[in-house]
This record gives structure tokens, sequence and C-alpha cells, in this order.
């Protein structure tokens, strides 16, 4: 699709968020945290029906359409088409390839900068599947209407270079944190309930989507290296290979220690996670995950994969213990240590408070964000 030329004066951004996923993760975490402290009347999401994400942009009051039930439905690009004139939206941003490739016949119908977030590089989460090579494929085609090219992490910066796109069109911004966050209540009390923990027991949280990338299988098959030790694994998320897990887990006898949780709302998931003793990041591929700033915010020491732009965000043994994705001995030995060595999670914890609240502040990423929208604006009235 070619964009139409057109010159305009420029205006300020008035943006439009687009998040068509039917599941909440680290990219939903950074769009609400971004449209909530926008300027008032500068944002909005444009979101499904009854999806995790609408629900929770209501209930934090922010402004939502929800322009469709699956992200399949034609009648979406109508509906944004209608709220782009409606509200004189003159930014579009996407969150994820489905958002984008609605959002880019959008934005060539319109005067509208298209804005393009990556939170991770498709062949490389989804293992070069054929799932990632289309992602990948239409994120390339979808270019061709794109102003600004949004990533988190400065391993994704590098892969858009090696495929021909122009240093001026990206901008890294890594994810950050609401410090408010710290405000979230442990209470091991009610997890230990909550899951039938015995007292006594360490408990490890793990959060993300049951896909590949996540590498639970990898977290689980470390876990049953010392199974004996005590250690209960809360993993929260959902996903395709749910099932392959549920089978592993009887597989390798660990029913009694790894609790597949499945979806929570975002306020319990919070909660669990700053109840818990650790918390593990698996993946063998990653951007800036969020849940990784929000360990850090609520004081619950880290454990995670050297992948992506984890080893940016944090140093090893200074402000979390990094091991190599899929070494299941590394990820063993550091369970172990962080179990047994008190003072080495509360040195690691507090470390990476200070660390991420100083250094991953929203304020700055959201100022950011406003300048790459109004450098989109002014790249597009150039077209």
């Amino acid at each position: 699709m070619i964009r139409k030329s057109f010159k305009t004066e420029f205006k300020g951004p008035k943006v439009l968020i687009i998040d068509l996923s039917n599941t909440f993760g680290g990219a939903s975490v950074r769009a609400l945290g971004i449209l909530h402290e926008l300027p008032e009347g500068c944002g909005a999401l444009v979101s499904l029906e009854n999806s995790p994400v609408t629900k929770y942009a209501i209930d934090s009051g922010l402004k939502v359409y929800a322009v469709a039930q699956n992200k399949f439905d034609p009648r979406i690009i109508f509906n944004i088409l209608k709220i782009i004139k409606k509200g004189e939206y003159n930014v579009l941003d996407t969150q994820n390839i489905q958002s984008k490739v609605w959002a880019s016949f959008a934005a060539g119908f319109t005067k509208t900068a298209l804005v393009s977030t990556l939170n991770s590089y498709y062949k490389l989460e989804h293992k070069n599947s054929f799932k990632g090579r289309m992602y990948q494929k239409l994120e390339t085609i979808t270019q061709i209407v794109t102003d600004q090219n949004i990533v988190v992490s400065s391993e994704i910066q590098n892969h858009l270079l090696e495929d021909g796109i122009k240093r001026e069109d990206i901008v890294l911004i890594p994810n950050a944190v609401d410090p408010d966050i710290s405000r979230i209540k442990k209470d091991k009390t009610w997890l230990r309930t909550t899951f039938k923990i015995p007292h006594g027991c360490t408990i490890c949280c793990s959060i993300g989507r049951l896909v590949e990338a996540k590498a639970f299988d990898f977290l689980i098959r470390s876990a049953a290296r010392i199974k004996q030790i005590g250690i209960h694994y809360i993993i929260i998320g959902e996903g395709s290979l749910r099932q392959n897990l549920e089978e592993l887990i009887l597989q390798l006898d660990l029913e009694k220690q790894i609790h597949l949780i499945g979806y929570r709302e975002r306020n319990e998931t919070l909660k669990i996670l700053a109840s818990s003793d650790f918390f593990v990041i698996s993946s063998i591929t990653e951007g800036t995950p969020i849940v990784l700033f929000e360990a850090a915010a609520l004081s619950v020491p880290i454990i995670a994969t050297r992948v992506g732009g984890i080893p940016e965000m944090v140093r090893d043994n200074e402000h979390a213990l990094l091991v190599e994705p899929t070494d299941e001995q590394g990820l063993s030995n550091a369970i172990e240590n962080i179990n047994s060595n008190s003072s080495l999670a509360k040195r690691l914890a507090h470390n990476a408070h200070n660390h991420i609240i100083q250094n991953n502040n929203l304020t700055e990423q959201v100022k950011n964000t406003l300048d790459a929208y109004k450098s989109a604006l002014l790249l597009a009235s150039k077209r």
C-alpha cells in the first residue's frame, strides 16, 4: 500500500495505542503505563472487547475503544478509521504485528503517523518457525508506511539495522517501571494457603506465556535436578504449551512442587510476585521484560537468563544471578545459591531495587516516547 502524499501544518501528537492482544503481557503493561502518563486527552487505547488489557484499562480510568471481539474481524479497519476521524488522532502506536497490520491500512488511508513498538524480534521469539518468519515478513512489508520504530533493546535495534531499516528511523526506549508498584503488599501466609504450600518451603515465581520463547521446560528440568530441597515453583501464564509442560511435570514427578496456575489478574499476579522468595526468567529470547523491573521494584531476588536486553538491565552478581539459556545445571546452581544464601538474596534484591528505580523511570520513558511521536509526525508530514 502506498501512502498518499500530503503536507499539513504540524500538530502535537494525539495518539491511539493499538493493542489487539488476547492476553496481558509486558507489551500491554508498557502501553498502559504510557497511556496513564500521557497528558490529559493526548491518548487512548484501541483493543478487543472483553480482553484483559481492555478490562484493566477501563478499571484504570483510561479512554478505551473496543473495536472487535477478535483480531481477525475485518471491521477493525473501519472502526479505527472512524475513531481517527472523530477524535482527530494523528499517531498510531502498535504493540504487536496483528495490531500493526490493521494500523498500516489506517495509516495508508489517512494522514496518520505510524509508530511500530517492537517488544521482541519475531524470528527470535518464535525460533525462526513459519509463524516467526511470517510475522517478520509482515513487519518488513508494513515498513512502507512506518514513520518510526520504537525498540526496547539494542539487540532488536541491531536486527532492524541488519534488515535494512535506517538508523534514524529507530529509537531505543527501554521499558520502565512505575515506582508505585512498591506499594504492593507481601503476604506469604496468603500465598502458602492459596496454593497449599507447606510452611518452611521456599517459593519461586515465574511469569509469562507458555510458549517456546519463555522456555519453562528449561526451568522445570532445572528444578528436577534439585527437587529434594523443598522449593515450590508458581508459574503464572497460559499458552499453547500448557499440556506439554503438564506432561513434563508428571514425567519428572514434580506435580507436588510445580504449580501451573494459569492466567491471573494483574493485581493478583503482582501480589504473588511480591510474596515469593525469588523470581526466575528462563527465556531463550527477550526484549527488556517489564516483569524483571517489577520484581526488582518489589525487592524480590532475581535469576534470569543472559538473553536480549536483560544484561543491559542488570549485572550478574550485582543486581541478579544471570545464567546462560538452556544451561540446566547453571540454573539449578543459581537456584540453590539463592535458596541457601539469604545474605546474597537480600543484597541482590536491594541493589536491583535501587538500580531499577533510579535508572528506568516511567516519566523519562514517556518523555522519550512523546519525542518519538513528534518525530514520526514530522516524518509523516513530509511524505
